[in-house]
């Protein structure tokens, strides 16, 4: 799994020199063959074997599993909702979580990293589940992070096998939202293809929005005061959110949405300054601000007429980009490499 992004990026063949089950190297190939239908320009369809393929009895079912655990909504409303069985049909008994170091947080990062272990570490044992700790530089090996993440998480969960029926992998999205940013990393139609006849991976929250996850978490006091939204720190004793960059903004708002407060996760609501001044969104934010509009307080017109404010304005300059990028590359890149080279002469 953690290999699988080089070969489809180059193309060539992934051979492991060992048994392999049969399962988990047919699901690896056809997810490259998946991946180089949707992104041509970033990755090839690889053959993917082993010096000897071996077909297994799948385990009994009744093991745990383990999350991957980062302290965001995500992953907090799937390691609740499964604790609870308020996952349904998809309910995976929790056996473990783990923090990966060397994603979303660099291997360099000693002061953030530290807070956030702290506060994931006593989500866990509130719980009474086993919390372990991953250090790895596979982010700097993969292709592009966005789109390779899910495979990060399943090579990970995969050293856990021994003692877990799978791993569990919180959706971003849910199924409709991940039609609409397709194609993305960690989408919910991909996860069966990274497992094995004796370790799973799956899935989970791709029936529940963004801002109905808060709201489920409004109701857990222990999960929404330990949220971690991003990486830089107030400097307040366990305080770990800025409350001013666009993800603290967005996630604040839709737990205004969702409560009509923002403690105590956050110390105030954005203001209407903030929410005005927000830098344009990605097509994805942009998913996740929709959510958000739904879902504001009809008669908080101001709020909600600045976070249409914010939609138009990132719209128009993700149309523009969609015009200007591909006119860039066609004819401005070739004109100045001409005047870069009449210069040189």
């Amino acid at each position: 799994m953690a290999a699988l992004p080089l070969a489809m990026a180059r193309g060539c063949p992934l051979h492991v020199r060992g048994a392999v089950d049969s399962q988990l190297l047919a699901g690896a190939e056809r997810y490259t063959q998946i991946w180089a239908q949707w992104r041509p320009d970033r990755y090839k369809a690889a053959k993917v074997s082993a010096d000897k393929e071996t077909e297994t009895e799948p385990r009994p079912t009744s093991r745990t599993w383990t999350f991957p655990f980062s302290g965001g909504v995500d992953s907090m409303f799937s390691i609740f909702a499964n604790r609870s069985g308020d996952a349904g049909r998809d309910t995976c008994t929790p056996g473990s979580v783990f923090l990966v170091h060397g994603f979303d947080y660099a291997l360099t990062d000693t002061k953030y990293f530290p807070t956030l272990e702290s506060r994931v570490a006593t989500v866990a044992r509130a719980l009474d589940l086993p919390f372990l700790v991953c250090t790895t530089n596979w982010k700097d090996f993969c292709v592009q992070y966005e789109l390779d993440t899910q495979l990060g998480l399943a090579a990970i969960g995969q050293l856990l096998s021994a003692s877990h029926e799978g791993v569990n992998i919180a959706a971003d999205f849910t199924f409709g939202e991940d039609l609409e940013i397709m194609p993305w990393g960690n989408n919910q139609y991909m996860t069966h293809l990274l497992g094995s006849s004796q370790f799973r991976v799956a899935g989970g929250g791709a029936n529940t929005r963004r801002v109905d996850k808060i709201a489920y978490l409004a109701a857990v006091p222990e999960a929404l005061s330990m949220l971690s939204i991003c990486r830089a720190s107030k400097g307040a004793g366990n305080q770990i959110n800025c409350e001013v960059c666009e993800k603290c903004v967005r996630t604040a708002m839709g737990l205004y949405a969702a409560t009509g407060d923002v403690k105590p996760t956050f110390t105030r609501r954005p203001s209407l300054s903030q929410l005005l001044t927000v830098e344009s969104l990605s097509q994805v934010e942009l998913v996740f601000w929709q959510d958000i509009l739904r879902q504001i307080p009809r008669g908080d017109i101001a709020a909600r007429i600045a976070v249409r404010l914010l939609l138009m304005r990132s719209r128009f300059g993700l149309g523009f980009n969609n015009i200007f990028q591909p006119l860039e590359k066609k004819y401005l890149r070739p004109l100045h490499a001409r005047f870069r080279a009449s210069r040189a002469r």
